[in-house]
């Protein structure tokens, strides 16, 4: 059976930032391999309606395998700002492709770097 973490689990972290570039501050739970040898790094998205909780399932089985894991929680949910533009929830392809600077900003600020 596959352990799944449970709210104020002390294995996983509750980590706040702010990205520069959107100026829109993010939580997200960070969990890191216990021996600290890491492979990689999973991020796990989730979708409308749900929270960053709702990958408790997969995150200390990820973290276990060697991957320090970032499970953000989108905007308007769980301590993440929520924006009253609606065009704020809204980001196009180019916007993607042409901003990565800002999901490398946010991983190196408090992942690559924690």
């Amino acid at each position: 059976m596959v352990e799944k973490i449970e709210p104020n689990d002390k294995r996983v972290t509750t980590e706040r930032v702010k990205v520069p570039t959107s100026g829109h501050t993010y939580t997200y739970l960070l969990a890191k391999p216990e021996d600290q040898n890491t492979i990689g790094t999973a991020v796990l998205l989730h979708g409308f309606p749900d929270l960053a909780f709702g990958w408790r399932n997969q995150i200390l089985f990820l973290r276990d395998l060697g991957y320090k894991v970032v499970v953000p929680n989108m905007l308007g949910y769980a301590g993440t700002d929520a924006p009253t533009d609606p065009k704020e929830y809204t980001v196009s392809w180019s916007q993607m492709t042409n901003h990565h600077s800002v999901r490398y900003t946010f991983f190196r600020i408090r992942v690559d770097s924690a």
